[in-house]
């Protein structure tokens, strides 16, 4: 864009007091070598404040919490533009995702014979109750991977992205709720697996037919457009993204490198150290939120009798999660956000004008 535009392009970063979630300083490497009309923002999000928005401006239950920072970074870019350009399908086209490595980690448990699985997964079923309760869902998650090629690929894939595993939700359901679901909701994915060659092949063909489309996509279009703001996002151009699915997998990821052949084309623009450094996504501190300010929002709307009377998940299980979040024992944001936002979008889209009344946002 800077070879191209006559004056100076201009770019907008947002970060957070978290470190872990804060990537300014990448971005300013960029706007420094290319002397971009730069700005960002170190925000504190009132997370009570934002939810209702993003409840109101998706009008579905949108559990993806990377809306957060997506909603701050187009509220800063629309005072300055009205249309930008964003990355999303790099990591798609190229295979830039840390859970494809995890998925090829997976397929090594296809090596170990089946007998030997068996032995394994008997030997977890007959453990003793109280490990079982203490220990239920990491023992429940190992016994899906050591299934290995015997379970189906998608569940394998859903390991390494799904909030809640079939098992989980086998164990929050209510009785009313599992009776009334047949199968599982990753027999929408099952397709993409039937003709991959490899597991990882077929995580990637998911991604590029539901996750992007059906999550990254939305996410950036209503967030942008919660604030007028145009978004475009050129490595979707499909002739380019058709010609990335000729490379054969080993040399996008050559040398065991996410993004390799991506990040080589790169090298001559971009600094080695922006490059080659460890994957963040476009996160925000939810884990940190629901320990402190959301924790008593957290309690009083998902334990509330009228979530309780939806019938779908059941008290104890929910209250177990966030007892669990909130003690550090373990980490569940992206469940509990999820639950969150369901209930939220069913008291503003759902239950009547009068709850629509409390939670929607002032224009």
């Amino acid at each position: 864009m800077s070879e191209f535009c006559s004056g100076p392009v201009k770019t907008f970063s947002i970060g957070f007091p978290n470190k872990e979630y804060d990537e300014t300083r990448y971005a300013r490497m960029v706007a420094k070598r290319y002397s971009t009309d730069h700005e960002e923002m170190i925000v504190e999000p009132d997370a009570i404040a934002v939810i209702p928005k993003l409840v109101w401006h998706y009008g579905e239950p949108f559990a993806d919490s990377s809306a957060v920072p997506t909603y701050y970074v187009s509220e800063i870019a629309r005072r300055k533009v009205t249309v930008a350009l964003n990355g999303d399908g790099g990591d798609e086209a190229f295979m830039g995702y840390g859970r494809y490595d995890t998925c090829r980690r997976l397929s090594t448990f296809d090596w170990i014979p089946a007998a030997f699985r068996g032995s394994v997964l008997n030997v977890i079923s007959s453990l003793p109750n109280f490990v079982q309760r203490y220990y239920g869902n990491q023992l429940a998650a190992f016994a899906e991977l050591i299934r290995g090629a015997e379970g189906r690929a998608s569940q394998r894939y859903a390991f390494t992205i799904t909030y809640f595993m079939d098992y989980m939700k086998r164990e929050g359901y209510t009785q009313d709720m599992s009776e009334f679901l047949a199968g599982s909701a990753l027999d929408l994915l099952e397709p993409y697996f039937e003709q991959a060659a490899t597991l990882v092949s077929g995580a990637n063909w998911a991604d590029i037919h539901t996750y992007l489309p059906d999550d990254l996509m939305v996410k950036v279009d209503v967030a942008s457009m919660a604030h007028s703001l145009e978004s475009r996002s050129p490595l979707l151009d499909h002739v380019f993204m058709e010609w990335a699915m000729t490379i054969p997998e080993s040399i996008k990821t050559a040398g065991g490198v996410s993004k390799a052949l991506f990040k080589k084309a790169m090298e001559p623009y971009l600094p080695h150290e922006l490059l080659y450094r460890p994957k963040m996504g476009f996160g925000c501190p939810v884990d940190h939120w629901f320990r402190a300010e959301l924790k008593d929002m957290a309690y009083d709307v998902l334990l509330s009798e009228t979530a309780t009377a939806r019938g779908i998940f059941r008290k104890d299980y929910v209250e177990q999660l966030l007892d669990e979040h909130v003690s550090a024992r373990t980490s569940h944001h992206t469940r509990l956000w999820g639950l969150l936002m369901l209930e939220l979008w069913f008291r503003m889209w759902i239950d009547g004008p009068a709850e629509a009344a409390v939670l929607r946002p002032a224009a």
